[in-house]
């Protein structure tokens, strides 16, 4: 457990720190454009390993794919600090981007097998938590150390832990997953990694280009065209790479939606709440990144006592409970003023986030174990590709917003002034109200039939 844990931080780390490689680092040498282009790559790549690491799971043991990811990180590492064209750090980026797509999708994967479902809570909260906290840590290193020691050395330390982990996982990892025998379907595969790569890359571009512009529509249109094909060509399969059919379990079909949810509001909590307190009452960079990392520590801590909530009381009391206090969170940003004391703001943010991250691991959870083992990495999928999607569209939308409301914005509140932002961080903390009550009402109404109760079938 401990060694899954500990790879999981070390791919969420490299994912947080490539996806905020800046122009102004002084050992790239990119402009804005390449940047750009390094982490859509990145991020890409990432992506399309969600639904590939599916038919990976099924037909490869857990030593060889977990020795392989780590491999991949090995590899792209040490040549991605000696590479000094773009090209070749793009090419490079992405081998990087397999390996961490494939160990944080067979990680949950290899710690659920380990765990029976009644201290699955736990054990998926203590990878949120380790998640979080290596998210922390980059967070940390990008601000404050690569903008004058470069990303080079930061790729040379990375390798040493990776190896490290590499020759432990040697000696340690056993097979854990069941493997039959199926066959890749290429045109599924293919299909479903250039729809997800294309929302992705999207979402990722539309604040640059608008959504209007050909390149954009057209994009989203063929993606979602691909899709379309995905799930045709899934129903009509002997042995799909997904089964959709797991969106009629009663238990899976609620958990993915208010994963989607809960996503969102966490992500609108903070695009909103950095706006507000650094353009509408005007509160220091250096408060704000604090406050802001801080949150993201509290969230962190939430993960596991979340899941420990989840084994010991069950999903029903946990989700409602959680939902419940999302929204009432939610609401209180609806009374922020101009003159609203730094510690208030701080007070509601911190909580906010200890409430998302009591809900969002419990909840993962509860529809991941609902369904039989046999299904689990495909629904792992459909939720972490929903999670991508979600976490990568609010900040777009939030940009989209801000800016669209910024030259003639009005105050909401009767405590606000005519600000830049005020308008805008008024509609994204109402629209956080609006879906935490739709997640809530979508949780009573998911729990009012025995079959969602507090056992889960695996």
């Amino acid at each position: 457990m401990a060694l899954t844990l500990f790879a999981s931080m070390i791919c969420a780390f490299i994912y947080a720190s490539m996806i905020a490689i800046s122009p102004s680092t002084s050992d790239l040498r990119f402009d804005l454009e390449q940047t750009r282009w390094l982490i859509s790559g990145f991020s890409l790549a990432v992506v399309s390993m969600v639904p590939a690491s599916v038919f990976l799971m099924r037909r490869f043991s857990t030593r060889l794919l977990f020795i392989c990811g780590l491999s991949f990180l090995v590899l792209g590492l040490p040549t991605a600090a000696l590479a000094s064209s773009f090209t070749l750090l793009m090419v490079l980026l992405i081998v990087q981007a397999i390996g961490c797509g494939l160990m944080l999708s067979i990680c949950q994967m290899i710690l659920l097998a380990l765990f029976p479902n009644s201290a699955s809570g736990t054990v998926m909260g203590m990878f949120g938590l380790s998640v979080a906290v290596s998210t922390l840590i980059a967070t940390l290193i990008t601000q404050n150390l690569t903008a004058s020691m470069g990303w080079k050395p930061l790729f040379w330390g990375l390798l040493a832990i990776v190896i490290a982990v590499l020759l432990c996982s040697m000696n340690i990892m056993d097979d854990v997953l069941d493997t039959e025998p199926v066959l890749l379907d290429v045109p599924s595969l293919g299909l479903c990694c250039a729809g997800l790569a294309g929302i992705q890359y999207c979402i990722l571009n539309v604040e640059y280009f608008g959504l209007r512009n050909p390149q954009i529509a057209g994009t989203l249109m063929l993606s979602a065209m691909a899709l379309i094909a995905f799930w045709a060509r899934q129903r009509n399969s002997a042995s799909p790479l997904i089964n959709f059919q797991l969106l009629r379990n009663r238990s899976f079909l609620p958990s993915i939606i208010l994963v989607g949810v809960i996503s969102m509001i966490a992500a609108a909590g903070f695009f909103a709440v950095r706006a507000y307190m650094l353009q509408v009452v005007g509160f220091s960079t250096s408060q704000v990144n604090a406050i802001l990392i801080l949150g993201l520590l509290v969230f962190g801590l939430a993960n596991p006592l979340g899941g420990k909530l989840l084994d010991i009381f069950g999903p029903k009391t946990v989700v409602i409970g959680s939902m419940s206090a999302l929204t009432l969170s939610s609401l209180c940003f609806g009374i922020l003023g101009v003159s609203t004391s730094i510690w208030y703001v701080s007070v509601i943010y911190f909580v906010h986030c200890l409430i998302t991250g009591l809900s969002i691991m419990p909840t993962f959870t509860w529809g991941i174990v609902s369904v039989k083992k046999q299904y689990q990495p495909g629904a792992n999928a459909l939720m972490m590709s929903l999670r991508s999607i979600a976490g990568t569209l609010i900040p777009a939308v939030s940009v989209f917003v801000l800016v669209g409301t910024s030259p003639h914005a009005t105050a909401i509140s009767s405590q606000a002034s005519e600000t830049p932002s005020a308008m805008g961080t008024s509609i994204i903390f109402a629209s956080m109200i609006l879906m935490s009550l739709l997640g809530l009402v979508i949780a009573i109404v998911s729990f009012r039939t025995k079959s969602t109760g507090k056992q889960v079938t695996s």
